[in-house]
Parts: C-alpha cells; sequence; structure tokens
C-alpha cells in the first residue's frame, strides 16, 4: 500500500464504481419517467430539459416515440406467475399506432444499458409474458426490449426466445 496515499490525493478523474453505477441509475429513470409522460399526456420529451450529456439519449426517444406513436395500455406492470413463484415488473403494454409495427399490441421494456444482452433480457422478458398469459392476459402480438443508448440511436430488439431459456435459469436465482 505504498504510495496509495499519495495517488489517491493526485487523482483527478477518480470515481467511486458505487457513484458511476448510481449515476447511469439516475439517468436510467430520468429516461423510463419521459416515456411515462410521453404515455400519461402524449407530449414528446424535450432534451432541453435534460442535461447535456442526457440530450442525445433524449432526442432518439422523442423520435421513436413520434415515429412509432405507441398508445400506453398500461405502464410499470407489476406481474407474477403463482406456478413458477417469481415476480417482475415491466414498463409497458403499447398499441403501435405507427411504424413497422403498427396495430401490433406489444409487451415493452426500456433499457438505457450499453447494450442488450439476450442471454439477460429475452428470458426476462419471456419470464414476464409467461406470467401474463397465466394471469389470463390477452396475448401479444411480440415483445421487446427497446433499447436507449447514449447515442440515441432507439432499437427495438423483437424478443426471439420462448418461455422455456428462463425456466432453466429460475432454479439459479431460487
Amino acid at each position: 500500500l505504498d504510495g496509495f496515499d499519495e495517488w489517491y490525493a493526485t487523482a483527478k478523474e477518480f470515481e467511486n464504481p458505487n457513484s458511476v453505477l448510481k449515476k447511469a441509475g439516475d439517468r436510467g429513470t430520468l429516461i423510463h419517467e419521459a416515456i411515462e409522460n410521453w404515455g400519461q399526456s402524449g407530449v414528446a420529451p424535450n432534451p432541453q430539459d435534460f442535461e447535456p450529456e442526457d440530450r442525445d439519449r433524449v432526442a432518439g426517444v422523442a423520435k421513436w416515440l413520434i415515429e412509432n406513436e405507441p398508445e400506453f395500455i398500461e405502464q410499470e406492470v407489476r406481474t407474477a406467475s403463482l406456478k413458477y413463484k417469481y415476480v417482475g415488473t415491466f414498463d409497458a403494454i403499447v398499441v403501435f399506432g405507427a411504424g413497422d409495427y403498427k396495430g401490433k399490441r406489444a409487451l415493452l421494456d426500456w433499457k438505457t444499458s450499453k447494450n442488450v444482452y439476450p442471454d439477460q433480457h429475452y428470458p426476462q422478458l419471456s419470464a414476464y409474458v409467461e406470467a401474463e398469459r397465466e394471469a389470463g392476459i390477452e396475448p401479444f402480438d411480440l415483445s421487446a426490449i427497446i433499447h436507449i443508448p447514449l447515442d440515441g440511436k432507439v432499437k427495438l430488439h423483437e424478443n426471439d426466445e420462448g418461455f422455456r431459456e428462463f425456466k432453466v435459469l429460475l432454479p439459479h436465482y431460487a
């Protein structure tokens, strides 16, 4: 540990990893709130209302919302499977009013992570769909991750996995 105190005192860009994670989480929360506001009011978020480092992302969200015109049926939906004993919250059920998925009813989850992680995100979506099916909810035309990266290039990633993959993972989280 010789020299640590001197290094630490001179580290200008040092940032606690927990602080970095918290900032990323706070940013994700702001984006989720902006989308929820659209769902309630139909007003697209204004990038100028956000910090400079978030403006590209917010502009991308606004563009995506305007191009796809999602009608929000439900937001922040808590769901559960009694059969498989899990709970979760997904972001929205929408019906698309425009774009490639016009007329489609979808279960969506927003992700502001650096990437989409199919081995994690798709089984999670499949679990939400299964819990909704178990509850007697009308089937969805699709389930998807809406990836919202920093650069604002928002993309819909349609879930192509079934519930079987989630069932394989479930014992590891029990």
